[in-house]
Formats: C-alpha cells, structure tokens, sequence
C-alpha cells in the first residue's frame, strides 16, 4: 500500500483514514509504558460488499481542514500492523510515517467524557462488537470511525450522545449511498441510546429497590412474580438466581419464582451486557501529524440495575 500512496504522491489522507484509538481504566487516563516507543503508519483501502471502493459522496470539513471531496476514497489505517482510529480529521498522515506512542496532544486535550465515549465507540464498533455488525470490515471500521471523529470534535455530545452535528456521517452515506456504513452505524448509535437504560421495572440504586419492594404472589404450591420491561432492553442484562429466588425470561418478561416464603426483601442485581476486550489503549502522536489511538479496553463503569421481591404475607 506504499506504492499505492507514493504513486498519487501522497495524496491526503487524512480524511479517509482511520486511527485506532485507546482510552484507559476508570479515568480514562492513559497509562505509562515502560517506554515510549514509534509505530509506523500503512493504509488499505476500504471496500464494500460488492469490493467497490468506498468513497467519500459529499464535501466535509472541520476546523479549517478539508476531510474529505466527493468521490475521495476511504482507506484504513494501520499503526506497526493494528487497526487505527483517527482523532484529529483532515490533518495530514502519510504511509510510512512513524507516530510516538504515548505522545497525542490532541488525546490529551480531550475530556474524560470524550475519552470515555470514544472507548464506548470502539467497544460498540468494530473494535468490540464487530461480529454483531454487517458487511466488510471496511464498513464496520468506517463506521467506528466516524462514530469516533463526532465524539472528539464535539459533533456529539460525549455525556448525552446527542448528535449535533451531522457533517462525517452526511459525508459518506448522503443520498442513501453506502447503505452497509450506514447500517453499522446506526447498530451503534442504538448501542449509545441504550448504554445508561435499565429496565422499566428496575432502580439505579440499592436504596431505591429496597424503598419500592415488589411481591410473590403464592399460587399451586409456589410463589411467582411477573415482570414487563417497558423500555425493551431486558436482553442486554443479566439475571442470575438470587437467594431461594430463581428467573426465566422470554422476550420483554421476567418471571421470578420461589418454592419458599421470603420475609425478608431479596435484592437482585442485573448488570448491563458490554463487549469485553483485552490490552490497553494507547495513543500515537507527533507534533506535525493526525495523532490516532490503537488497542482497546473493556468499560470499568458498567451500568447496574436493581430491584427488590418478597413474598406476600
């Protein structure tokens, strides 16, 4: 792929690459290698289902930099052989270009909020849940791309998921062009709608299902409780038997069943689903370069829900 971009001498890229991009733990800091070290940069393109190349279908811009013309061809882009993600859209990057690690201003200027949402989007995106998207690996690296460019330019909220400015997608699937980038990244935006939903029928805190107990109601030998999820999204928790107390579900229902009276309230805890990823995220950068990010790490601050049963007197 050298050649490729040698031959079209250097031609920018930026717009259409893609960088990897890592955040840390909790805080979402990144930690310190033992030793900072350079990565070099290579590109491929990006393909369809039908091995077209895509292509970006509308003028995009950001700050100044031109991320891409119509008819421009996307390509990925690789840091020392792994996936990238790029985090400063329309700046120059060049196959061959080596990047330090541990050394992105542009990571380091970001939020929290930001850091945390960009990891939320590899993790939903092809980084973490790739096998759930569709088509070519072009199109599911495409579309985290873009779900990561709206999140470090502000052109979505990174503590509501608001999207409020709609220019990166717009650029590549306007018109109803590029359906399969457009599948993939509506599959993670969902994944954003839903990350801080929990059950209809459920609490935020301890405190709060203890303070709204729900009973077993006795009938046949046993007693039983019924529960719909309003809000639909019983699948992506998981409930395990508590106490004497056990759970089946089928579709947007949950049934608890116990064979004993309970007097005291059971409390049980249904922890959100998420992508689990092993390694650790790390930024690339130089001073005159698009810094990207590659790796990946699994969410520290995994939604929980709870709520409380006992049976009735």
């Amino acid at each position: 792929m050298t050649k490729v971009f040698n031959k079209r001498n250097a031609k920018r890229i930026t717009a259409v690459v893609l960088a990897l991009i890592s955040i840390v733990s909790t805080i979402f800091i990144l930690p310190a290698n033992a030793a900072a070290k350079e990565v070099t940069v290579t590109f491929d393109y990006a393909y369809d289902t039908g091995g077209n190349i895509i292509k970006f279908v509308k003028y995009t811009e950001h700050d100044g930099y031109v991320v891409g013309t119509v008819g421009e061809e996307l390509c990925r882009i690789y840091a020392d052989g792994k996936d990238a993600y790029c985090i400063e859209p329309g700046h120059s990057l060049f196959s061959g270009n080596t990047l330090t690690t541990d050394a992105s201003a542009a990571w380091n200027a970001l939020s929290k909020a930001q850091k945390k949402a960009v990891n939320l989007a590899l993790l939903f995106g092809k980084s973490g849940n790739g096998a759930d998207l569709g088509g070519t690996v072009g199109q599911k690296w495409i579309a985290t791309q873009l779900v990561v460019w709206e999140f470090c330019t502000g052109c979505r909220d990174a503590s509501t998921f608001k999207l409020k400015n709609s220019k990166f997608i717009d650029g590549i699937t306007a018109g109803g062009s590029n359906p399969g980038v457009k599948s993939n990244y509506d599959k993670i935006i969902a994944k954003f709608n839903d990350y801080n939903v929990i059950p209809s029928f459920a609490y935020e805190t301890q405190a709060n299902a203890k303070s709204n107990v729900k009973e077993l109601k006795y009938s046949d030998g046993k007693y039983t409780l019924t529960l719909t999820d309003s809000n639909k999204i019983l699948s992506d928790y998981t409930f395990k038997k508590t106490g004497d107390v056990s759970v089946s579900i089928s579709g947007n229902q949950i049934t608890l069943t116990s064979s004993k009276a309970i007097d005291t309230p059971v409390v049980f805890s249904a922890e959100k689903k998420m992508p689990k990823v092993t390694g650790t995220l790390i930024a690339c950068g130089a001073s005159s370069k698009q810094d990207v990010v590659t790796g990946g790490q699994s969410d520290t601050e995994t939604k929980t829900a709870y709520f409380a049963v006992k049976t009735s007197s």
